[in-house]
Formats: C-alpha cells, structure tokens, sequence
C-alpha cells in the first residue's frame, strides 16, 4: 500500500471509532511519507486518537510536538495540549500554557478553552479565587456567547459553592442576560437560590 493508502484507510478507522486501527495506519503513513503535505493534520489526528486510547503521554508528545512546529495544526493542538495536561494533572503545565497562550495568536475560544481547563484544575485544586479569575478569563477572552456564558457560569458556580451568595447571583444574573441557551434557565435558577441564602427572600421570589 502507498501513503496515501494508509491515510485513506486511517480516516475510515477513524470514521468508525477504531482508534487503535487509525494509529497504526497514520504511523504508517507518517513513516512512508514523512514530508507528505498533509503530514501536519495526520499528526494532529494520531494525537486526538491517542486521546481516544487514553494514552495521554504519546498524545501529549504528538501535541508538543505539533505546537512547536507552528503551522496552521497548531492552534489545535494546543487546545488539546491542554485538555491532556487536565488528563494528566499536570496543573503547573497548565497554567503555564494558558499564561503563554493570553496574547498569541489563536482564536478567542481556543484561548478561552485553554483558560477553562487551567480553571478547572485550579477549582479540583480548592484554589477558588484563582479558579474565579481563571473562568472570567474565559468570558473575556471568548469569541462566542456560549464560551462566555460558560466562563462566568463557572465562576458563579465556584463563588456559590464557596458562600459567596452576593457575588453569586450577580454572576448568575448576568449569565442569564445573555440569553445562551442551556445556561440562561439553570443560572435563573442558581440566581435565585443565591439571593435566598443571602436572605434576599423578595428578590428571589421574583
């Protein structure tokens, strides 16, 4: 089989969820025709299978990899550089990287979705104001409405578990006036549940 064979049947292994089948076919690939034009995107998918395998330390290698090289698989694999970093509860790595990612060039939501998985490991960690900053990071830096919606709907999350009502439910008022669905009906209702621990008994009547 020629290169391009082995791409044609990784996709198909792929299509078909049988990772391990795609990561044979792609290290093939790579191994035929290492300055193949696709080779960049070949590595990006045997990093997500690895992923797939929960076989994090060769994912993570993959990614490295793919971030160093700065090619347009890059923003990508940075996404899920973090994600495996979160797998791997490597949290100094993480933040590392989200601080590295702040003012480069990817897309707002990547940054955003690099921020979210440092603020998740900091919240696992109880380092709850960091998490806070961390997740309105997330509303800052994201593109859609969703991905902010979902940053301050996590910091709200985190400033109630912490009995911070106040705090809480003017995170969870501004969620809900943004409209997103899938967040707007359960920060409503997170809203009120803060002004009653906050002895708000009117407000969260309303």
């Amino acid at each position: 089989p020629t290169a391009e064979d082995h791409a044609l049947r990784a996709q198909a292994f792929l299509a078909l969820a049988m990772q391990g089948e795609a990561v044979e076919e792609l290290r093939r690939f790579l191994a035929l025709s290492p300055a193949h034009p696709r080779r960049f995107d070949a590595r990006l998918k045997l990093g997500v299978a690895y992923v797939r395998l929960k076989q994090y330390d060769q994912a993570r290698e993959a990614f490295r990899g793919l971030v160093a090289d700065r090619v347009q698989e890059s923003s990508e694999a940075t996404v899920w550089l973090a994600r495996v970093y979160l797998r791997q509860n490597q949290g100094d790595r993480l933040i590392e990287l989200a601080r590295s990612v702040a003012q480069s060039s990817l897309g707002g939501d990547q940054r955003a979705m690099v921020h979210l998985f440092a603020g998740v490991w900091l919240e696992d960690q109880g380092r709850f104001d960091d998490a806070i900053g961390m997740f309105r990071q997330v509303a800052k830096l994201g593109e859609s409405a969703s991905q902010r919606a979902e940053g301050l709907w996590r910091a709200g999350w985190v400033q109630y578990r912490t009995a911070r009502y106040r705090e809480a439910g003017e995170t969870f008022r501004v969620v809900v006036d943004m409209h997103v669905n899938g967040f707007e009906p359960q920060a409503m209702y997170w809203a009120a549940r803060a002004d009653e621990r906050e002895k708000h008994a009117a407000a969260a009547e309303q």
